[in-house]
């Protein structure tokens, strides 16, 4: 008698559709934030700073983990600049779902009560790096942190040589 056949696993259940991306000034590069309020004031000015337009877009991140995750996979950000609270989370999670070759374009930075440059507080967050919360110089800290972060070799692309 024939063996009988391989048994065969139930089809994945489809994922929840995405609301569509918030729409974005074309042609410029896009910051995504996702900042306490307490934080929003100064840290907003020096992502201003930072990242000027028009060449730049800031984009705060929606109350909506549903469209967060929409923009972070449709708009694909140059940056992430997330803080400690839940929409910081829900921004990080859908950075976290990204591909390699999707998540190494961006640069995430990460601002809290936590010493600046601590490799094991970036690693914890799922960021390149992170940046203490206190506003004094952020603008040249965020500029200096993508930097780093560009320097980088790719994991996905040959070096020039």
């Amino acid at each position: 008698a024939p063996p009988p056949p391989p048994a065969v696993a139930p089809p994945p259940a489809p994922a929840a559709a995405l609301p569509a991306p918030r729409p974005v000034p074309p042609g410029a590069r896009l910051v995504m934030t996702a900042l306490e309020d307490d934080d929003a004031g100064p840290w907003d000015k020096a992502v201003a700073d930072a990242f000027p337009g028009p060449d730049w877009h800031m984009l705060p991140a929606s109350a909506d983990p549903a469209q967060i995750a929409a923009d972070v996979a449709f708009l694909r950000p140059a940056v992430i600049v997330a803080g400690t609270g839940a929409r910081a989370g829900a921004l990080l999670s859908a950075v976290a779902a990204l591909t390699g070759r999707a998540r190494e374009g961006m640069a995430v930075l990460a601002v809290g009560d936590f010493p600046g440059h601590d490799p094991l507080a970036a690693f914890a967050l799922g960021a390149d790096a992170v940046l203490a919360a206190d506003p004094a110089d952020a603008a040249a800290r965020l500029a200096d942190a993508c930097a780093r972060r560009r320097a980088l070799p790719s994991l996905f692309r040959p070096e020039a040589g």
